[in-house]
């Protein structure tokens, strides 16, 4: 029976539209691949009564409970009241979280004050969740009832942290193993593999269905079993049911975001990468820096958002750009070239495009963006797409897009 969940995210701060609740979304992830559904996602303000009648309702309705915030040492962070409150459980001062907190602090030449130490109080009967880059550590409770509770920090880099040793603590707690992975595909839509899916026959414990994530279709399986073996070898069934059907040719990994799966490319077949942008302002590099072992194969890459530096660094002629403009495949092209030569590279991308929501002129909208791939011995491909959304939506679209193409280039080369 597939377990339920519902997130409590706490902050005022959420409500009045200052701070977008990106924590929310990071947990009902994690929470999908352990198999796990998010019914509800509930914010709450500052306000004790309000957060205690949120986790009650929870308590009711679903296995597991989620609080996101209100563990830190200010007055209104009130998450651990709550909870001790609702469970009638008594607050608890954990000494080694103590010793934590002040050891923390010390390092960064900071007092340790009555307040901070507010943090080292825990329901009792907690299991404690150390926070390795903050003071808010987290904890969770199991309830008579099965039902757990689990309390994490609000600042997203210690919430994804401590999230990903929630779920691996909680994985090894549940009665059946839960794997959950996603099977991505590019150059193909949602459509397509659904009608493809209701042709399949998968294991009676296998879960499949069509998913997507930054514009990508793929196919999402989850499987519950007894242990991990059974489980994963289940899994592995599944993928070469869909690995042999008439989209199999459209999957390039397992967990993998295209960036990532460019990077490792690269590195099976030792090539090097660099990029020269425009309109994305650094974003395909960062992209490319978040994955692991990208130092390998990425050296740099230039953000050429003035004329000056695209001719001065990439080597754009100053009569493409009186005669053709930043934004067009001339200038892409020489974009793409510059980077590689400059770099070395076995392959230079390019983005160079108007974002918004100014600089559009008649024949050039908004959202319109040329890129370029320049590959060694080889002729430089251009393309061109008009993306829709604001500002950062045609950046992260036009990120999106230049990537796709290089790695079905480095998938139809190998």
């Amino acid at each position: 029976m597939t377990k339920s969940a519902r997130i409590i995210t706490v902050g005022a701060e959420i409500l009045l539209g200052n701070v977008i609740d990106r924590n929310a979304t990071l947990i009902a992830k994690s929470m999908a691949r352990l198999g796990i559904e998010t019914r509800r996602t509930v914010i709450v303000g500052s306000s004790k009564e309000e957060l205690k009648k949120a986790i009650t309702s929870s308590f009711s309705e679903e296995d597991i409970t989620v609080i996101c915030g209100g563990l830190g040492p200010e007055k209104q962070d009130v998450t651990r009241e709550a909870v001790s409150e609702v469970f009638n459980l008594p607050l608890e001062k954990n000494e080694a979280a103590a010793n934590k907190i002040d050891e923390f602090l010390s390092k960064r030449g900071t007092r340790t004050k009555n307040s901070d130490l507010k943090q080292a109080y825990f329901p009792r009967g907690s299991v404690i969740c150390e926070n390795d880059i903050g003071t808010a550590h987290g904890f969770y409770i199991k309830a008579s009832n099965g039902h757990y509770l689990f309390a994490l920090p609000g600042k997203p880099t210690e919430c994804s942290n401590m999230t990903n040793k929630i779920s691996s603590d909680f994985t090894n707690r549940v009665n059946n193993y839960i794997v959950s992975k996603t099977v991505n595909m590019i150059n193909i839509t949602e459509a397509k593999i659904v009608h493809a899916l209701g042709e399949l026959t998968f294991p009676e414990q296998c879960s499949v269905v069509c998913s997507g994530d930054r514009g990508s279709a793929g196919v999402t399986v989850t499987v519950e079993a007894d242990n991990k073996q059974n489980a994963e070898l289940c899994f592995n069934r599944a993928y070469d049911i869909l690995k042999a059907s008439r989209i199999g040719g459209y999957i390039y990994g397992v967990d993998e975001k295209p960036e990532k799966s460019v990077v490792r490319h690269l590195r099976e077949r030792g090539l090097t990468l660099s990029t020269a942008e425009s309109c994305t302002g650094g974003l395909i590099a960062k992209l490319i820096t978040d994955c692991p072992g990208s130092s390998e194969v990425f050296p740099g890459g230039i953000i050429s958002y003035s004329n000056r530096i695209k001719s001065e660094f990439l080597d754009v002629k100053t009569t493409t750009l009186e005669k053709h403009g930043a934004v067009s495949h001339q200038t892409a092209m020489q974009m793409a070239d510059g980077a590689r030569y400059r770099f070395s590279t076995d392959f230079a991308i390019s983005a160079t495009g108007i974002a918004g929501p100014k600089g559009a002129t008649k024949d050039k909208p908004v959202g319109l963006v040329y890129f370029a791939i320049s590959q060694k011995n080889h002729d430089t491909e251009i393309y061109k797409r008009i993306f829709t959304g604001d500002r950062e939506a045609v950046r992260r679209q036009s990120a999106d897009f230049i990537l796709k193409q290089l790695l079905l280039k480095l998938i139809d080369n190998d």
